[in-house]
């Protein structure tokens, strides 16, 4: 449906040149320029909230209520395009509607990001001085937090983002933690270890994860 709106927009901008009356012609080709923008930015959040829905991040985003206001605008201007009716006020109704189903996107998407992605990012913080690749790691995380922060621009984004806090799950999961190891690494962050801390199955783990030369014994 957008890109038969965007199709017919092509077809009536070259249609109005040939129109006679200029001020008609300078006014049309106005509101049909205005409403081809609106219209792609409606095909990328279309693309990007489909791209959304398939990775599982959000089953659903727009009510029914948002979806039927936007098929309504759509299937208006695309009706008043092909009878040469266009107004600007039926391409503002629609990028007010636009507007809005966009907002309501970006908040359900920073929810629901958060919720994804908060497990794996805040543990991979905590650790990421554990880690053999400080710098991958700190380029990883300013990727989640950026992701978090906005709705994706594009569907490749949101593909990204999920590709994202996979590995962030993945390098957590190969420092094979468990609760013991957790709680001395809560210590050791919290610079509250002891020697007395360091037993048999601790001592291990330090050593499979090559973390004798990181840790370090402070008075």
């Amino acid at each position: 449906m957008i890109e038969s709106l965007r199709e017919a927009c092509d077809v009536m901008v070259e249609v109005s040149r040939l129109r006679d009356n200029n001020t008609a012609i300078g006014k049309l080709n106005a509101d049909l320029k205005d409403l081809k923008m609106t219209a792609d930015r409606l095909k990328n959040l279309a693309e990007v909230l489909q791209a959304i829905q398939n990775s599982g991040v959000v089953s659903a985003i727009l009510t029914k209520d948002q979806l039927d206001d936007l098929n309504r605008w759509i299937n208006t201007c695309g009706e008043k395009t092909s009878n040469y009716s266009l107004s600007s006020a039926d391409v503002s109704a629609l990028k007010s509607v636009l507007n809005t189903c966009q907002v309501s996107a970006e908040q359900i998407w920073k929810a629901s990001a958060a919720e994804k992605a908060n497990g794996a990012y805040n543990s991979l913080n905590s650790l990421k001085e554990l880690l053999p690749n400080r710098t991958n790691t700190e380029d990883l995380l300013r990727r989640l937090a950026s992701s978090k922060s906005g709705l994706p621009k594009s569907s490749r984004a949101v593909n990204e983002f999920v590709s994202d806090v996979q590995s962030a799950q993945q390098l957590v999961s190969s420092l094979k933690l468990d609760k013991e190891i957790e709680a001395f690494i809560g210590k050791v962050l919290t610079q509250k270890a002891t020697l007395t801390d360091l037993n048999p199955h601790i001592l291990d783990w330090i050593k499979s994860n090559h973390l004798t030369d990181k840790l370090k014994i402070r008075f």
